[in-house]
């Protein structure tokens, strides 16, 4: 089912990593976890690559960039950026039990979160 997001959602020419992307979602070992109001859908695979997908956001401001987050020992580490809804491949591994969390940041991202998340969702 989430496999099949990726065609609803679309692959914007922006992703440089289809193919990762793919891999991730298609992986039947992957654990998928919906954040609590289901704005997006975080997929790992037993090797830590994960994708988030996102669907319940309303495009980025101009200047502004949504920012992912893992914890890691509770601390926020930049996992990645992306303008809209859509497919984005976290650039940091993610372990079972971490937090992964997405924050409206200006453009480009930051070394560290400005204001609270507009999401979280938790990694199986």
């Amino acid at each position: 089912a989430v496999a099949l997001g990726i065609w609803s959602l679309g692959l914007s020419g922006e992703l440089d990593d289809r193919d990762e992307v793919i891999a991730v979602l298609s992986d039947p070992n992957a654990r998928v976890r919906t954040t609590a109001a289901g704005e997006a859908n975080l997929v790992v695979t037993p090797t830590g690559r994960a994708a988030l997908v996102v669907r319940m956001l309303a495009p980025a401001p101009t200047g502004k960039d949504y920012e992912i987050w893992v914890f890691e020992n509770g601390v926020p580490q930049p996992a990645g950026v992306f303008e809209r809804p859509g497919v984005a491949m976290l650039t940091r591994r993610v372990e079972p039990g971490q937090t992964v969390a997405v924050t409206l940041e200006r453009d480009g991202g930051v070394d560290a979160p400005t204001g609270d998340p507009l999401f979280t969702a938790e990694s199986a």
